[in-house]
């Protein structure tokens, strides 16, 4: 994670284990911000995606069981899973471009 967001991690309160922390990592290109706030005790991460200031995408998402860095010749980014099989994967693209892809289960008919 800290090689994908090209940085350190801050933490909410530098005094608590990481585990029961927030953890947020920041990626700025450009104009473009990635903040990506992982809260491992709970299983929860949000995702924002700011352009000059202004949020495009804001995700949040529960019962995280996965985080998984992808790199390819092509790109990187992180692919994110949660316990629910239905709900697919996520899939945060940083390099070349950033990206957000949502792949859904295609068995589930919902």
């Amino acid at each position: 994670m800290i090689s994908l967001f090209e940085g350190e991690p801050r933490l909410l309160d530098p005094d608590v284990p990481w585990f029961y922390n927030k953890v947020a990592f920041v990626l700025r290109r450009n104009d473009e911000k990635i903040e990506c706030a992982i809260e491992p005790a709970d299983h929860v991460l949000v995702f924002t995606w700011s352009i000059d200031g202004r949020t495009v995408v804001r995700l949040q998402l529960a019962n995280v069981v996965g985080l998984a860095v992808r790199q390819t010749p092509e790109s990187e980014g992180l692919t994110i899973t949660t316990s629910s099989a239905e709900s697919g994967s996520l899939y945060i693209q940083v390099s070349p471009e950033v990206g957000v892809i949502w792949t859904l289960d295609a068995a589930w008919t919902g």
